[in-house]
């Protein structure tokens, strides 16, 4: 076996196969890290996921013409027609 993984240490084509044997286990850990021991997000990705999250999706109502009415037009319009039946 030694002269197997022996063989297979020298191959620099990957032809030869390895030897079960001489794996060593990886640590659940390291196949597996937790969220939190991520590194630290950069101010710019901070930025970009603050920027696309669904809290902060700008919500449009649309006239059949197909012109984009932000919120803020939308509830001062709201406001002024609140009592029109």
């Amino acid at each position: 076996m030694a002269q197997q993984h022996r063989k297979y240490y020298l191959d620099k084509t990957g032809t030869v196969p390895q030897v079960p044997y001489f794996v060593l286990p990886v640590k659940e850990w390291e196949r597996y890290p937790l969220p939190t021991d991520l590194p630290p997000l950069s101010p710019e990705k901070k930025w970009h996921l603050l920027r696309v999250s669904p809290e902060n999706l700008k919500t449009y109502q649309r006239f059949p013409s197909g012109k984009r009415v932000t919120p803020h037009e939308r509830q001062r319009r709201d406001c002024y027609f609140e009592f029109r039946a």
